[in-house]
This record gives structure tokens, C-alpha cells and sequence, in this order.
């Protein structure tokens, strides 16, 4: 039972808040809802930050400011995006830029702006007649309307001219995600003229800098050990969610997570606010509440069942967690397993764990002869405490329990050492992540993510020696044979094939300078040697670069690429295509073994056949 001086922290309740899965709660996640709750949290603690102290601001914060001042002069600006973007948080922040304190409406007025924060609630006829309002010669105000995609297109499609004009010189090429430079210029220059705008928010990527940001004013020591309720808890030494709080308010911690969170992005997942703010609010409460850490739940839980709690296993966690306090995931874990180093086993790597925590010495040390690493004080009590049953006084006789009580302990500490030690850096999530981000930057001068790319799909296609710049002509189909180990489908094509890396899409510098942008689509593309033709292209995400730099570790199984074979397979026919175009006679044969069995049609006056022919 919770003692007089164990005072339940609001911040735990305003982070729980946040998630999307928790248990017993309202929707606070949602933007208009949460002005009511921190009203209520700081009614009954006035030290608790009020909302502008909980802000994090992002780069659509000078969108806001120069509308405000009018340094961008706009007719119509269009937020679009999906659900949990921010689109409804942008107008509330514009608002309060103009001085108006009070709650949006569906349509709001102020001074020379009128807001319209959910498109979803207007009628479409009233709708249109805004919009349509809005284009006619000098209009009275600026017109912001929050709008998802498709509920945007829809509008379009039944409006009549001017609409249709502005459709496909502004608002379609704003939503297109392949745009190049060109098409981008010729956009900024149609923004100008039109006085209308749309942000994009699919093509926002905002995990770099936001996440460290939450994290850091979510820790502040103000409003944890320093405050009223953490300093006189009772349980502060053994809370799960103090601890996570104290580990997420490190630098390498916060990089460490925001990593994870990029390579879902380039695996072609979005992270909108609202999930990106669930997934780090789990992770820091770990899905307890004050009442769990003080109460009955986990009063006599071991230091090994107080892990499950800390935010390298909430992160991951992709199944209900039941017991003794139950968690729900958030649904976006899932995208996160090939991040997950708990069940990757590396010798090397689980040896170095080992040392950090004293079975086999310190792992390594500076000139001080110091670890480079330090266990916090939950996972050196859980070593402790199982080291202490393997002692042979203890009479320990449940041998299966200890075995999984320290495969468990293995696997929290590979993913904690994940977040704290650079050892991870090997890992093939974070290289294939390294190169998609390098390139995605501009910053891939020495085509380091093409090469890799070629190189793995020729030694897929058995090419002996290393060929980084063009793709042999000689490729075996993924997805032709069951079994490539019995038999084999190869194609001949007559013709190597150059390639280059490509991205989309490029956004012009009017809107770049308000979206943390990056590509989000990048794809490989190839055509004949020596040729220039619209190109075959093959997206790359992280999932793909993990499972190529795979192959070029000695896993040259077609198996290895799992789903992605039926991809390479399409990229194959478009590039049979492409040679047939430029005069090529691509030739089939299959391989059993040495031998090779050539493939051709006989057509006959009432059938065609198939003939094999040996060639070896």
C-alpha cells in the first residue's frame, strides 16, 4: 500500500498519456484532448510544467513565425499528411503566435487568418466554397486547412477552374514522392506565383532531431529526483522508470534510440509525432505507473523481473507483456525486430557483455585502467543476484529456471549495451542504415551504397570476381526455380547494365526550409551499357541493404532475400525489357548441376513446345 510520503509523479501519468496502447485511459494522445489533462495535472501539482514548458519545438515553428509576420504571403496553405502528423498542433501553435488563447473551433477566425484545424468535420460543399473563395483576386485572408491526403484529392477532383489549374501545377506535384530537382524548381516558382502552399507532412523526417528533444525535457531532474514525488518515494532506488529516466537523458542513449527509429523510417515505415512521441513515452515509463513501482505488483519482484520494465526491452517489446504488471506494445515495435539485438547471438559480442559486468574481468578499459562501461545499478543487482545462485552454497537445484533466468539477463544486456556502447556499430541494421543515410545526406561521394548494391546482386547471380559498377548480364531469376540448389533459371541478356543511385523527392527550398526532409523513396536504377533509356529501378529500404550486406558476407542463398526476391525478380524482367529494346535476344537456360539445358519454343501447326538442349 502507498505510504502518506509516496506522492504518484504526474509526469508518469502525462508520459502514459501519450501512448496509443495503454490500458484504462483517454485518448490524450490526441492533440485537442491534452490542454484539459496538464490543466488537471497541475491542479493537483502546481510544480508541474505547463504545456509551453512541454513544447518541443520543430522547424514548422518559422512557418508559423513568418506567417505571422508576413514575411510569406499566402492565400491558401494546405497541411496534409496522415493521421498523428501534427497538422491540428501546427494550427494551434499558429493561433497562439496570433495571441488566441482559446481552443480552436472547426473553423476559427483570427485577424487576417482563418483556421480550419480537421477538414474532416466541415461539410465538403462548405469546404469548397472556402477554397474556391480563397482564389479569387485578392482575398481578405490567409486560409489554413488541416487535411489528409485523401480526403484533399477527393475535394479537388470535384471543383471546377481555377481549382483544377492549381491542382496540377501546385497541389499534385506537392504530394508526388519521386519529384526531381527540375520538376522541384519549377514548384517553388508555382508556390510564388500561386500564393498557395502545401506541407507535405509524408515527407517530413523529424526523428533526429525531435527525439533527443522530447527526451530531454521529459527528464529534466526537476521533474524526477528533484521533485516533490521522486525525492521522498521510497522506492526511488529500484524504480524501472526512474532508471529509464536517468539512462534517457544521456547522449548516447538518445542516439542510440533515435538509430532505431531511422532505420524504421528507411524501411519504409513513417513515423508520424504522435507514434513517434508513444514509442519514447513506453520507453521511458516502461508501461508502469507510480501506484505499480510503490504498490503490491512489484513489491517482491526480483531485480531480474524489474528489466522487463527498462526502455531497451519496452522498445522492442512486440508481445503483450503479462505479469506481474501488464504493458501493451505499441504496434509500430514490430517494425523494429531487425533492430533487436536480444536474440542475435555473437560470440564476440556476448563475451564482451560478459567482462562488463565482472564474470570474466572488465571488457575493456581507458588509461585509467577504468571499464568503459558500467552496468546501472538494476542490471549489477540482477547479475549479482543470479551469480549468487550459482554458488554452489546456495543448493540452487531448479536448473531449467536458472538457465532461462540467464538467457534472459543475456538478452537485456545486449540490447542495453546496444544503447550505450559502440560495439553495436558492426551490426548489419546499423551499416545498412549508415549507408542509406549517408547518401540520403548528399554525402555519399565515393557511391558507396551503389556499389554495395551491384556487388551483392552479382555475387547473387555467382559472378566469381568483384563487380561493383555494372550489373552482369548473365543473372539467375529469384524467383524462377523452388529449389536453386537443384536447378536453376539463368538469363542471358546480351548486355551488361550500367546503374546509378536515385532518390525522391527533391522539395524546393521554400518549402525545405520548413520540413526536416530527406528522400523517401530511394531506389536503384539501371538500363543497357552505353544507352540512355528510362531506367529499372529497385527500391533499396534498410530491410534490403541488411539482407544484401549479408550476401556479401558469404550468404549467397537466394533464401537470404526472403519477400525481396519477388522484387528482384520484377527488376529483372524490366531489365529483359530494356535489352529487348535496345536489340538484344535474351537467351533462357537452365542449370542442374554442370550442365546446362537451353530453353526455345517450337511452335507447331496445332501446338507449341517447349525444347531442351544440352550445353555441357
Amino acid at each position: 500500500m502507498t505510504t502518506p510520503s509516496q506522492i504518484a509523479n504526474p509526469m508518469v501519468d502525462y508520459l502514459n498519456s501519450l501512448r496509443t496502447q495503454q490500458q484504462d485511459s483517454n485518448a490524450t494522445y490526441i492533440h485537442e484532448a491534452r490542454h484539459e489533462f496538464v490543466s488537471e495535472l497541475r491542479q493537483r501539482a502546481p510544480w508541474f510544467p505547463d504545456e509551453k514548458q512541454l513544447y518541443v519545438g520543430t522547424k514548422l515553428d518559422l512557418l508559423a513565425a513568418d506567417l505571422k509576420s508576413r514575411r510569406i504571403e499566402l492565400r491558401l496553405l494546405f497541411l496534409t499528411g496522415d493521421a498523428g502528423d501534427g497538422k491540428t498542433a501546427f494550427c494551434a501553435n499558429l493561433a497562439r503566435q496570433l495571441d488566441h488563447e482559446d481552443d480552436l473551433r472547426w473553423e476559427t477566425e483570427i485577424g487576417p487568418f482563418r483556421i480550419i484545424k480537421d477538414a474532416s468535420e466541415v461539410d465538403e460543399a462548405i469546404l469548397s466554397d472556402r477554397i474556391l473563395e480563397q482564389l479569387r483576386p485578392s482575398p481578405t485572408r490567409t486560409l489554413v486547412v488541416a487535411i489528409n491526403e485523401g480526403r484533399l484529392r477527393r475535394l479537388f477532383r470535384s471543383l471546377a477552374e481555377p481549382a483544377q489549374s492549381l491542382w496540377r501545377t501546385v497541389v499534385e506535384p506537392a504530394l508526388e514522392t519521386s519529384m526531381d530537382e527540375a520538376h522541384a524548381l519549377t514548384l517553388g516558382e508555382a508556390v510564388r506565383s500561386s500564393g498557395v502552399m502545401v506541407i507535405n507532412f509524408r515527407h517530413r523526417f523529424h526523428v533526429r532531431s525531435v527525439t533527443p528533444a522530447l527526451l530531454q525535457v521529459w527528464t529534466d531532474a526537476n521533474q524526477w529526483e528533484a521533485s516533490p514525488a521522486c525525492s521522498t518515494c521510497t522506492e526511488k532506488g529500484r524504480c524501472p522508470i526512474l532508471a529509464n529516466v536517468l539512462d534517457l537523458r544521456t547522449t548516447s542513449v538518445q542516439s542510440g534510440i533515435s538509430d532505431v527509429l531511422a532505420w524504421s523510417h528507411f524501411s519504409g515505415q513513417r513515423l508520424p509525432f504522435r507514434r513517434l512521441q508513444a514509442v519514447l513515452a513506453l520507453a521511458t515509463t516502461g508501461g508502469l505507473r507510480c501506484n505499480d513501482v510503490q504498490g503490491d505488483a512489484l513489491r517482491n519482484e526480483t531485480a531480474l523481473g524489474l528489466l522487463r520494465y527498462r526502455y531497451y526491452h519496452a522498445i522492442f517489446l512486440r508481445g503483450d507483456l503479462h505479469g506481474p504488471v501488464t504493458v501493451q506494445p505499441e504496434p509500430i515495435a514490430q517494425t523494429f525486430a531487425g533492430a533487436d539485438p536480444g536474440y542475435f547471438v555473437s560470440p564476440e559480442r556476448d563475451d564482451e557483455i560478459q567482462k562488463s559486468f565482472g564474470m570474466t574481468g572488465p571488457s575493456s578499459s581507458d588509461e585509467g585502467g577504468n571499464a568503459s562501461w558500467v552496468l546501472p545499478a538494476l542490471e549489477q543487482q540482477a547479475a549479482d543476484e543470479l551469480q549468487q545462485q550459482l554458488q554452489p552454497s546456495t543448493g540452487f537445484e531448479d536448473v531449467a529456471a536458472i538457465q532461462e533466468d540467464l538467457a534472459r539477463l543475456m538478452r537485456y544486456l545486449r540490447r542495453h549495451a546496444q544503447f550505450v556502447d559502440s560495439v553495436a556499430g558492426g551490426l548489419d541494421w546499423r551499416q545498412s542504415l549508415f549507408l542509406l543515410e549517408q547518401y540520403a545526406a548528399g554525402q555519399d561521394s565515393e557511391r558507396k551504397l551503389t556499389r554495395t548494391v551491384v556487388e551483392a546482386i552479382n555475387r547473387l547471380h555467382r559472378v566469381a570476381e568483384v563487380m561493383s559498377e555494372t550489373i552482369t548480364g548473365n543473372q539467375i531469376d529469384p524467383a524462377g526455380l523452388r529449389v536453386p540448389s537443384r536447378q536453376v533459371l539463368e538469363l542471358s541478356f546480351g548486355t551488361e547494365f550500367d546503374v546509378r543511385a536515385d532518390c525522391g523527392p527533391k522539395l524546393p527550398p521554400l518549402l525545405d526550409a520548413y520540413l526536416e526532409s530527406t528522400p523517401s523513396e530511394i531506389y536503384l536504377a539501371a538500363w543497357p551499357a552505353g544507352h540512355t533509356s528510362e531506367p529499372a529501378k529497385l527500391r533499396l529500404d534498410s530491410r534490403l541493404i541488411g539482407a544484401l550486406l549479408s550476401v556479401l558476407r558469404g550468404y549467397t542463398s537466394w533464401y537470404s532475400l526472403g519477400p525481396y526476391r519477388r522484387d528482384l525478380a520484377r527488376f529483372h524482367g524490366r531489365l529483359m525489357a530494356l535489352a529487348v529494346e535496345r536489340g538484344r535476344s535474351p537467351t533462357l537456360a537452365i542449370r542442374i548441376g554442370e550442365k546446362r539445358y537451353g530453353v526455345t519454343v517450337e511452335k507447331g501447326a496445332d501446338r507449341s513446345r517447349l525444347r531442351f538442349e544440352g550445353r555441357g
